[in-house]
């Protein structure tokens, strides 16, 4: 795992910062014991590994809906999650059952970073295929709508060797990444004042909801700064308790793609702005892979 983009030099306070965003980013990595070198998959509560003997659809293991909501995990509350972990090859199904409620669901295969791919089908309680067989290999996701009922998970290795891969069922699975907003150089010891949008910025996943905000180097030249969210009637002000972060936001609901007002205020002449890093969970709603730790400038 990496972590060498997130602060550059480790200072007694950096050492702390970085323990926390350690903490924040192994919650949210598929720790399957694969080398993962990105976010993935929250691992955290009601993530069960795959039992055997489930090669057969007589001999399927249980699964349980996942109920996955943004504004909740960005609170620093897992609660909902469910999923299981497993391991296929070409010659070693996997299958699994569970029961639906009527409605909108998504069967969300994901995969450890690597050459892993699987094939994963949906049959219901009559053996109807409901999702053909498909292949996939960083996601294998498919949203349907289910009757009230029991279903059948069909996952076939797509190679000899073991794939490994986490399985949800329900709601979007959520994911995690972050954004690092970058302006221009100034000279200035008055109020710096900077507002944009990251409504159309296509590199962004949709309905992503930030949880945590940190600004590189305040402490250098400037007294504190306040940062506003266009869908938040609160806004963030730093120092932040006394650091240059702030965490678990989710009550405050403020959307990644919307528009940003952000004040600093220098305490001397300054010439350079702090980066903004932005850390948020999204709805993985397809197979649609984002760029991780991307940088805009503003």
């Amino acid at each position: 795992m990496k972590f060498t983009n997130v602060y550059e030099k480790i200072t007694t306070q950096k050492k702390r910062n970085l323990k926390l965003i350690t903490k924040f980013s192994i919650a949210f990595l598929i720790a399957l014991s694969f080398n993962l070198t990105s976010y993935a998959a929250f691992q955290g509560p009601n993530n069960i590994g795959e039992i055997e003997p489930n090669d057969t659809r007589e001999t399927a293991q249980t699964t349980y809906l996942t109920n996955e909501i943004a504004e909740r995990f960005s609170a620093d509350d897992f609660s909902g999650r469910y999923s299981i972990r497993g391991r296929a090859t070409s010659s070693d199904d996997d299958w699994y059952k569970i029961d639906l409620p009527g409605g909108i669901q998504y069967l969300s295969v994901v995969h450890a970073y690597g050459d892993n791919a699987t094939y994963v089908e949906l049959l219901d309680a009559d053996n109807n295929e409901i999702i053909p067989k498909k292949y996939g290999t960083r996601y294998n996701i498919t949203k349907f709508n289910s009757d009230k009922g029991t279903y059948y998970i069909h996952i076939t290795g797509a190679t000899e060797k073991e794939n490994i891969y986490s399985l949800f069922v329900g709601t979007p699975m959520l994911s995690s990444d972050e954004v690092k907003i970058r302006f221009d150089a100034v000279r200035t010891n008055r109020t710096i004042k900077k507002t944009f949008s990251l409504a159309d910025e296509d590199i962004l996943p949709d309905d992503a909801i930030v949880t945590k905000i940190t600004l590189d180097s305040l402490s250098l030249g400037y007294s504190g700064a306040r940062i506003a969210n266009s869908n938040s009637t609160k806004n963030v002000t730093f120092p932040y308790h006394g650091d240059e972060f702030a965490t678990n936001l989710g009550a405050l609901n403020m959307k990644l793609k919307s528009t940003w007002n952000v004040e600093f205020y220098p305490n001397s002449t300054v010439k350079l702005v702090p980066d903004i890093r932005f850390f948020y969970f999204y709805p993985v709603y397809d197979n649609t892979k984002y760029p991780p730790y991307s940088t805009i400038l503003k």
